[in-house]
């Protein structure tokens, strides 16, 4: 008894949940049954699986065709996508990301539209710009570093990157034209040493406009140019300053 309650209760929990990636897997892989179950599930909250019981009803996919409870849920979607929409600070950035991928001239394979629209849900947020990485060990055979502010500095420490790019602004000029601003930091940390101080650090600063010049899958060889300005400096001040 106890092991059927067990079953149970793990049935129920991983039933419980099933996430739109999942029941959408489910459909894509023809379990239409299976599927409109997980749909179900998630509808009342999730306009997305809302939507997909919509279209499960009408085409009658995993049950009788039913207008009446298609149209239902079509409204139920739209309804809480509205109400999620209305109140979200994001809503006029989703709307220029839409505006965006339409622009764009849609190719015939799915996986280069899924790039697109992944490219275009990518603006305006933080995203990689030049590599970051972090090498916890490196080692300097040729001499000495000089030394900093009368600390003796070892050969042995860690060396890291950080960079990171905003796209604060499209299409101005109509020109499909992207704005970002983007900052790098690579850094060298005596962290061997006791009082662990950093040996040096270089800034880089950066503003750019990336211009596309052709289409998506036309053949061209240059796709965009990008034109901008930046400044690196190690931030030292005087005869240390390198810049």
């Amino acid at each position: 008894m106890k092991q059927l309650l067990l079953l149970l209760f793990l049935t129920l929990s991983l039933h419980a949940w099933v996430t739109f990636v999942e029941a959408l897997d489910l459909y894509e892989a023809g379990e239409y049954k299976k599927a409109l179950r997980a749909f179900q599930e998630l509808a009342i909250n999730d306009p997305d699986a809302a939507h997909m019981l919509a279209k499960m009803y009408e085409r009658g996919e995993g049950c009788e065709a039913n207008e009446k409870e298609a149209l239902k849920w079509y409204k139920v979607s739209s309804r809480t996508y509205y109400e999620q929409e209305r109140h979200s600070p994001l809503r006029e950035v989703r709307k220029q990301q839409r505006e965006i991928y339409s622009s764009f001239e849609k190719p015939e394979d799915k996986e280069t539209q899924t790039t697109l629209r992944q490219y275009a849900q990518s603006l305006y947020n933080f995203k990689a710009h030049n590599s970051n990485y972090i090498l916890p060990l490196s080692y300097r055979y040729d001499g000495d570093y000089a030394s900093v502010n009368g600390h003796r500095v070892e050969k042995a420490e860690t060396e890291f990157q950080v960079s990171v790019k905003f796209d604060f602004a499209t299409n101005l000029f109509h020109f499909g034209e992207i704005y970002s601003v983007a900052y790098t930091q690579r850094s060298f940390w005596q962290a061997y040493t006791d009082s662990a101080f950093f040996r040096e650090s270089n800034y880089n600063p950066e503003f750019f406009v990336t211009i596309p010049t052709s289409e998506m899958g036309d053949g061209r060889l240059i796709k965009a140019v990008r034109f901008g300005v930046g400044h690196e400096s190690n931030g030292r001040g005087g005869e240390a300053e390198r810049s």
